[in-house]
């Protein structure tokens, strides 16, 4: 019985102590970064990875010798945090955060040892004992990354968000997967009869989220703001066996310009190669085209190359209902711009989008046509022919 209450003795001096001692070492102004190995007073530059409290993070050391600059980010949200400081006497850095080029009052104090880094972070004065009843210090465990690791791997080493599946077929479905942090979007197929098809557009799907995660992550790194912001949205179209179609809105806005700008672009997917559709497997040559009569004798004949463009250009005419406001007397400009439309296939029909000078922009915005009044435009021996029979 003896032993037992001497056991239980020592057991609680060593949990009383041990819950002390990091509250101790902060009252003593600063001696919780003793947790850590001491440090080596190397050169620290470099990339490390771990923790700052409970929150995972990553550490870019741009300039650790006797001055210190640096960027870090908390992984759940992706925007870099400036910091700037000195090498202390002691050897451990004093890390001022700086957003804006402005001391926002959180430091550092970090210790490096070989491929290890520890320390902690405070709202104070890191080379100042602690003033009563200040907030602990959250800890810093870091080490750095794999070799070979960049700062865009580890800005991009994040789960994405992944949308209900999207059932088009028994054989055919597709889910959207996010980026949350960034906003970046980009459909993946799930389901598709061809294995080898599947994984090639899958390939590209990916590479261009990734581009579309790192272009839009770039206005939140610090590294050249005046880029401005920019944003993307995603629309995806018709889905079948056939094709996987998408629009594309890329919103961008430069400092010193009054107004943001956009671009946009479609991105459509033969599913019978993996690759590129092409429209003149869709539609009927233009030169094969009839010729439309010419009512006035003056009025120039259309060339043979311009036939298609112009039916399409007469079919958006058509569906343009109530002009948006500014765009009256507008359709000059739209037949100038019919040699380059945007198009992308709908479940409703054909989105035909022409994209017009800067101030009159809207006025070429998407308007629908019925694959039905696409028919005589159609190639009949098209795989998607079919369309045309819809009502």
């Amino acid at each position: 019985m003896r032993f037992i209450r001497s056991t239980t003795v020592l057991a609680v001096i060593v949990l009383v102590f041990g819950c002390a001692l990091p509250g101790a070492a902060w009252q003593l102004g600063g001696g919780a970064r003793k947790q850590g190995n001491p440090p080596d007073g190397k050169e620290a530059s470099g990339l490390y990875i771990g923790t700052l409290g409970p929150q995972q993070v990553v550490l870019e050391i741009r300039q650790g010798g006797a001055a210190f600059a640096g960027r870090y980010f908390y992984s759940r949200i992706g925007k870099a945090i400036p910091l700037k400081g000195t090498r202390l006497p002691s050897g451990e850095f004093r890390a001022r955060e700086m957003p804006g080029g402005k001391a926002n009052g959180a430091e550092w104090l970090l210790a490096t040892s070989g491929n290890d880094a520890s320390g902690y972070f405070c709202k104070c004065d890191v080379r100042a004992p602690a003033a009563p009843g200040a907030k602990a210090p959250l800890s810093i465990t870091m080490a750095r990354a794999a070799k070979g690791l960049t700062y865009k791997d580890l800005l991009l080493d994040f789960p994405l968000k992944l949308d209900p599946e999207v059932q088009v077929s028994n054989e055919v479905a597709w889910v959207m997967q996010t980026d949350t942090r960034f906003k970046a979007s980009m459909p993946r197929l799930t389901r598709f009869p061809d294995k080898k098809i599947m994984e090639k557009v899958n390939a590209d799907l990916d590479a261009k989220l990734k581009e579309s995660r790192l272009h839009s992550a770039v206005q939140f790194q610090g590294d050249a703001p005046e880029e401005g912001e920019w944003n993307e949205e995603i629309k995806v179209g018709l889905v079948s066996r056939d094709v996987l179609s998408l629009r594309i809105v890329d919103f961008y806005s430069v400092p010193d310009t009054a107004y943001p700008d956009a671009s946009v672009s479609t991105r459509i997917y033969d599913l019978h190669t993996g690759g590129e559709f092409d429209f003149e497997k869709f539609f009927i040559k233009s030169e094969e085209l009839p010729k439309v009569k010419v009512e006035d004798p003056e009025d120039a004949a259309e060339a043979p190359g311009e036939r298609l463009n112009n039916r399409l250009a007469a079919l958006y005419l058509k569906h343009y209902g109530k002009p948006p406001e500014g765009c009256e007397d507008k359709e000059d400009e739209i037949l100038n711009g019919a040699g380059n439309p945007h198009l992308y296939f709908e479940k409703e029909g054909l989105s035909v989008e022409y994209e017009l000078a800067h101030a009159i922009r809207g006025c070429g915005e998407a308007r629908i046509i019925p694959y039905r009044e696409l028919e005589p435009l159609v190639r009949k021996d098209g795989r998607m022919h079919y369309l045309t029979d819809q009502q």
